[in-house]
C-alpha cells in the first residue's frame, strides 16, 4: 500500500481546521447552555456552525485514521499490524477518557459544596428551560462510555455530552481495522464482527448518519497516498524525458 506522509505545512493546516472546529463547538455549547435559556433566536445559527464543525472532525478522523492505516502497512513491509494499531488507539483515547470520567465523578462530589442548591442540581431559571437541570454522575453511563457503548446500549453522560461522539468513532475504527487486515482467514472471520457493529449501530441515528461522512475522509486519506505518488511519477517520468 503506498504512504505519502504530510509535510509539516499540512500538519500545521490540519490543527488548524481542528483548532477552528473545536472553537466553534465550544461557542455553540455555550449557547446552548448559556444564552439559549434566555434568548433562543440564534438557535438556527449556532446550531448550524456546531453541525458543520461535527462534520469537519468526522472527515478529519477518517483522514487521519486512514494515513494511520497505511503509514502502518508501510513500516510492516506491506502488512498490517493489527497489534501496533490496537495499542496505538488505547494509548491514544483510554488514559484522556478515563481521566474526564474521574473528573466527572469528582466534580459530582464537589458539587453540593459550591452550588447555591447544595446539591447537585441547578438552580431553575423562571420562565426558561434549562439545558442541563443538574450535574449528573450515572454509574451506567460512565461504564457504558468506558466501554465505548454509550449512544448503543446507555446514554452519553450528561455532564460530558460531547463523548457521544468518541464511542462511534472507535466503532468506526474497528471496522477500518477489518477492511486493513490481511486476506484469508481473518477476513473471513472479520465478517460477522464487521456485521455484528453494524447491527449494533442501528439503533443509534448518528452512527449511521455520519458513517459516510467518516469513511469519505478516510477515502481522501487513500487518495492523497495514491494521487500524491501517481503525479510523482508523472514528474520522474517527464524529468527523464526532458534529461
Amino acid at each position: 500500500m503506498t504512504f505519502q506522509s504530510l509535510t509539516n505545512a499540512q500538519s500545521e493546516q490540519l490543527d488548524s481546521l481542528r483548532g477552528m472546529s473545536a472553537f466553534a463547538v465550544v461557542i455553540g455549547h455555550a449557547n446552548q447552555i448559556l444564552i439559549a435559556p434566555v434568548y433562543d433566536k440564534l438557535n438556527p445559527v449556532m446550531g448550524l456552525l456546531a453541525q458543520s464543525a461535527v462534520m469537519i472532525f468526522f472527515v478529519m478522523s477518517g483522514f487521519l485514521i486512514g494515513k494511520s492505516v497505511s503509514s502502518n502497512i508501510a513500516r510492516h513491509g506491506g502488512r498490517f499490524s493489527l497489534m501496533r494499531y490496537l495499542v496505538d488507539r488505547v494509548i491514544r483515547i483510554w488514559p484522556p477518557l478515563f481521566f474526564s470520567l474521574a473528573l466527572i465523578v469528582c466534580l459530582y462530589k464537589l458539587a453540593p459544596l459550591f452550588f447555591p442548591s447544595a446539591t447537585s442540581v441547578f438552580l431553575p431559571a423562571p420562565g426558561h428551560t434549562l439545558a442541563r437541570t443538574a450535574f449528573t454522575s450515572e454509574p451506567a453511563q460512565l461504564y457504558g462510555a468506558a466501554l465505548m457503548l454509550n449512544g448503543f446500549v446507555t446514554d452519553a453522560p450528561s455532564a460530558n455530552g460531547p463523548l457521544w461522539s468518541l464511542s462511534i468513532e472507535v466503532w468506526y475504527y474497528f471496522l477500518a481495522a477489518i477492511l486493513a487486515a490481511p486476506r484469508g482467514w481473518w477476513k473471513v472471520l472479520a465478517l460477522p464482527f464487521a456485521g455484528a457493529v453494524v447491527w449494533l449501530g442501528i439503533n443509534n441515528e448518528p452512527f449511521l448518519y455520519y458513517l459516510p461522512v467518516w469513511w469519505a475522509g478516510f477515502l481522501l486519506a487513500v487518495l492523497h497516498d495514491h494521487l500524491l505518488s501517481f503525479s510523482l511519477n508523472l514528474l520522474r517520468g517527464a524529468r527523464r524525458f526532458v534529461s
